[in-house]
């Protein structure tokens, strides 16, 4: 149902009287023309950037939603039933958070993507550390809301940036790259939590490892060259 509505109203290329024009410098003309297009994502140094650091925020992403039921039931003894219920308040404030980010970083930082992330990665990377001690099972709620809207209040800026460091027509081959350090980053988090919480019999271990990507991302991002 979902491609059919797609298929039938989605247009691929708007009439020139659309409205929408998109530049093409000539540098990257002359590019496309000469080397492969996935050769010049490849070869830009920012783009290898923004996809580590999506790798980290992914990461960080998975790890959470795959398994806050089984930690909140493991170290607070509630249900399961409780504790499924619990762990959806983390990607339900993305209803808010994520129109949200894009937003802020439109309107309130003029256009610039690296600011909010900085800001977000920061916030998660305190949150997952005081989220490694918590005891008390209202304050670790409060800091996975915490976690959950700080992450879904940067994670689609990754793609905005990226179309910031690429021409237009080499958007799609970018964002394809991009997605591929974020699946890497979900797979690695699936399997790793589950073999850390099974070596120290802990999630301790999981929060201080999320709270060090977290760390791991800001220093990405901050080498990557913002938007001219």
């Amino acid at each position: 149902m979902a491609l059919f509505i797609y298929w039938a109203v989605v247009a691929d290329y708007p009439d020139e009287n659309s409205g929408q024009v998109f530049d093409t410098p000539e540098v990257s003309k002359n590019h496309s023309e000469n080397r492969n297009k996935l050769v010049i994502v490849l070869s830009n140094k920012d783009v290898r950037k923004a996809c580590v650091g999506f790798f980290c925020i992914t990461y960080i992403s998975y790890c959470n939603l795959v398994w806050l039921p089984t930690y909140l039931y493991e170290s607070y003894g509630i249900s399961v039933v409780t504790a499924g219920f619990l762990a959806s308040t983390y990607p339900i404030v993305g209803i808010v958070a994520r129109p949200l980010g894009g937003y802020l970083s439109d309107v309130t930082f003029g256009g610039r993507r690296k600011p909010l992330l900085v800001i977000g990665l920061s916030f998660i990377l305190l949150a997952s550390f005081l989220l490694a001690n918590a005891s008390w099972l209202v304050w670790a709620m409060i800091l996975i809301v915490s976690i959950g809207f700080f992450e879904q209040l940067i994670i689609s800026l990754f793609f905005a940036l990226e179309l910031d460091l690429l021409p237009a027509e080499l958007a799609g081959t970018g964002a394809g790259f991009l997605d591929g350090g974020g699946h890497l980053g979900s797979m690695c988090a699936m399997f790793f939590t589950g073999f850390l919480v099974d070596l120290f019999g802990s999630f301790k271990p999981v929060f201080l490892v999320l709270s060090m990507i977290a760390g791991i991302g800001i220093v990405v991002v901050l080498f990557i060259r913002g938007k001219k």
